[in-house]
């Protein structure tokens, strides 16, 4: 019954029939012809609905929508993390720089200190 969905009956009798006699397993030569050509069906049937035409354009508009609020939502993310990495940098470099000023100025600071009082 599936095999009559996809062809016609004279072509499935056909498959059944073509050179069954000699089969020593008559239900696995069938079951097996059956198989390849309800794949094969399906995977034309398939193919051709890939290549549907888009007189309109609707599809394609579709495609590129969801393209666009695809990418939109990875730069976004994507923006968020360099912008959290650039402040962790932003305060490493300004903690280096202000030890790198306390400790190497320490001994101007305490001159100067010594002359303001």
């Amino acid at each position: 019954m599936l095999l009559l969905r996809h062809m016609p009956g004279s072509e499935a009798r056909e498959l059944l029939t073509h050179q069954v006699a000699t089969a020593a397993d008559l239900c696995g030569v069938l079951r097996r012809r059956i198989g390849r050509a309800l794949a094969q069906m399906r995977r034309a049937a398939r193919h051709a609905a890939q290549l549907r035409v888009d007189d309109n354009g609707l599809r394609h508009a579709a495609l590129l929508a969801a393209n666009a609020a695809r990418n939109a939502a990875r730069n976004a993310a994507r923006n968020a993390e360099l912008v959290d990495l650039a402040r962790h940098l932003a305060r490493q470099a300004a903690e280096s720089e202000l030890s790198r000023a306390l400790s190497g100025s320490a001994g101007g600071l305490r001159r100067s200190l010594r002359h303001r009082s």
